[in-house]
């Protein structure tokens, strides 16, 4: 394993310093698990805990101290990777402070936060990275992720990584989502026809309907909707939104009818794709009992990153053999992660961090570009997948999320290099 260690070590810091725009991708195949072939977290075990990501981040964090202007990173970005670094070193020290846990535990418990790395790197690196090759690879990953659940549907065939009991799991749909909006940024700018966006369209989004989680398709085809009818040209326009506006409730008819009635039928005839999610959910406020408690007893500041090892977990928990229930940290429900990790101050003051990246994009859009604006929308999702899904806690929300913060706050960049013009 020490072999291992080092090599992919070694690997991470070449890139990382001598090729940016590669390190980036590089960093999104270990996310995926290198397209479901090879999973670090794997290989890279010690008392328990699989350690290859969080080498990554301490990898990606070294790297942008090497970069010779690191602290001129813009306002723009030092604004909210500032606030973001505060409340996870506060998430870190509160509860080793108070007695709830080692700093130790504390750190293991924080791991899936730290990959904010990626967004400081990119912030630090950003005149050295190709942007329109990093699109390419976005959407690339999205439309593979998205023929992963496709091609087990119909074949039963899906990388080694991906295959679990009686289903698939590719790391992560929230990349098909965000390859969805880059298309539909590409054909506001009439970089692909209508046709091509179409057939695009339904690949990544019935990938997204296999891959079960109902909020993300949900969340994507809401966002769509409010980009195409409330916004053209980059402006605001009530009254082409009025008129189209009846459209907004046949939709969400059509899509509630038309989506459950192909989740039941799919689901049942293929030993259900996403076999346990569901149920999960069925249970969510079961599970989340112990944790509502918890919040109630503190419910200001939170506790912090709590690890499912420590007295305090061990203590309120009211499941021992059940992995929705054997941590403070909760996946499928991500306001309630939130507030047990942050209190209700610290979930406000973190969900700002968002909505000041986001909302100024969409009350403004006159003063921005269209992948500025597609990128916002993406991220208006979050707000509506995070109350099933814990998109803004967990690496499966954060990494693209950081992606698209990136895209959003480059734009200038992006346009003078013409990311989008030529990609097919």
């Amino acid at each position: 394993m020490i072999v291992l260690v080092i090599f992919f070590l070694i690997i991470s810091f070449f890139l990382a310093l001598r090729k940016p725009t590669y390190f980036v991708i590089f960093y999104l195949m270990v996310s995926t698990k290198f397209l479901g072939f090879i999973d670090i977290e794997h290989y890279f075990v010690i008392g328990g805990v699989g350690l290859g990501v969080p080498m990554l981040n301490v990898a990606t964090f070294i790297a942008t101290f090497f970069m010779a202007d690191w602290y001129r990173i813009p306002k723009k970005y030092f604004k909210f990777i500032g606030l973001f670094l505060l409340i996870a070193l506060y998430g870190v020290i509160y509860p080793a402070i108070l007695g709830y846990e080692t700093i130790t535990q504390a750190i293991l418990a924080s791991k899936e936060f730290w990959t904010v790395s990626i967004l400081v790197y990119l912030a630090a690196y950003r005149k050295k990275i190709d942007v329109k090759i990093l699109i390419k690879a976005i959407k690339f990953i999205g439309v593979y992720l998205a023929f992963v659940y496709i091609f087990y549907l119909f074949f039963e065939i899906a990388p080694p990584s991906y295959v679990e009991e009686h289903n698939v799991r590719g790391y992560f749909p929230t990349y098909i989502s965000l390859a969805l909006f880059l298309y539909y940024v590409e054909l506001k700018n009439n970089y692909i026809k209508l046709f091509k966006f179409n057939i695009i369209g339904i690949i990544l989004f019935t990938g997204m309907i296999l891959a079960g989680h109902t909020s993300l398709v949900l969340g994507t085809i809401f966002s769509l909707f409010v980009l195409e009818v409330f916004y053209k040209n980059n402006r605001f326009s009530l009254g082409r939104a009025l008129s189209r506006i009846f459209v907004l409730f046949g939709l969400i008819a059509v899509v509630f009818i038309s989506f459950f009635d192909m989740k039941n039928n799919v689901f049942n005839n293929r030993e259900m794709i996403a076999q346990g999610v569901y149920f999960a959910l069925a249970s969510r406020d079961t599970y989340n009992q112990f944790r509502w408690e918890a919040i109630s007893d503190k419910p200001i500041g939170g506790y912090g990153f709590i690890h499912k090892t420590a007295p305090m977990t061990i203590k309120l928990r009211t499941s021992e053999n059940n992995r929705f229930a054997e941590s403070f940290g909760v996946i499928d429900s991500g306001y309630v992660d939130l507030l047990i990790k942050f209190g209700y101050l610290g979930t406000a003051l973190y969900l700002y961090f968002w909505i000041s990246v986001v909302f100024p994009v969409l009350l403004r859009p006159e003063k921005y570009h269209a992948i500025q604006l597609g990128m916002a929308g993406y991220l208006m999702q979050y707000f509506l997948v995070n109350y099933t899904w814990s998109v803004f806690t967990f690496s499966h929300g954060l990494i693209p999320a950081f992606i698209a913060v990136f895209l959003l706050l480059e734009q200038q960049k992006i346009y003078s290099k013409s990311a989008f013009k030529g990609i097919k």
